[in-house]
């Protein structure tokens, strides 16, 4: 069963969402943990988590990958940049690429930070209106057979600047992933966050109404008004 908490903060949202995000790695030291992060605005959060709770069972990568552009749009790159990723470091946190975190994930508690587009889209998982059946085959796969994937690569095409993606499954939110710190803010989201939060609705439509079925989920928006 998924629990899913939505949180309306008004200011300091980034911070806000940091702190929970420490509570958890706090209350979890004495476990091996694989932290996703997705890219963009999200890795704002990164900076306020207290340094204090890093430490060598950490692992970090990102859930979702571009692919075929410059370096410095790349958000393993973006996310090699922040205040966070030199403080882990000193830590002895280890950093990998996304391709090798799928080996990665056995007797792991898997914690995810994640974004909401103007599309619907999460991590990189695009929304596929015209095409539920290919939006099924790549996101969607079953487990528990040879097709089974944690992680895929896929052409875009115009559906985002960056096409050419890797990135987690739908499959893989759900089964996986045990805690999702999801991070939505500005105005422009508001829309959008009403289509996500509503009880029924097609995911290849809105990706990220995948949270309604993470194992645990809190949201947390500067939205106030729904």
């Amino acid at each position: 069963m998924s629990i899913l908490n939505t949180y309306r903060i008004q200011n300091n949202l980034e911070k806000t969402i940091a702190d929970a995000i420490s509570k958890y790695l706090a209350s979890n030291t004495d476990k091996s943990i694989l932290f996703l992060v997705s890219g963009g605005s999200a890795l704002k959060v990164l900076d306020y988590i207290d340094p204090n709770v890093l430490n060598k069972n950490l692992i970090v990568s990102v859930l979702d990958e571009r692919l075929r552009t410059i370096p410095e749009a790349s958000n393993f790159f973006q996310l090699s940049q922040t205040k966070f990723y030199k403080e882990a470091q000193k830590r002895g946190v280890k950093f990998v690429p996304i391709n090798e975190w799928p080996p990665l994930l056995a007797s792991r508690v898997v914690v995810a930070l994640m974004g909401i587009g103007l599309d619907g889209h999460t991590a990189g998982i695009m929304p596929f209106p015209e095409n539920p059946n290919k939006f099924k085959e790549l996101f969607e796969l079953p487990l528990g057979g040879p097709t089974a994937k944690w992680v895929v690569s896929y052409n875009a095409g115009d559906k985002n600047q960056y096409p050419h993606r890797l990135t987690a499954t739908i499959t893989f939110l759900k089964e996986k992933v045990d805690h999702a710190f999801v991070y939505v803010s500005g105005e422009n989201k508001k829309l959008i966050l009403n289509k996500i939060l509503e009880q029924s609705g097609e995911i290849y439509k809105y990706p990220a109404r995948v949270i309604h079925d993470i194992k645990s989920v809190g949201l947390y928006t500067d939205l106030l008004t729904e």
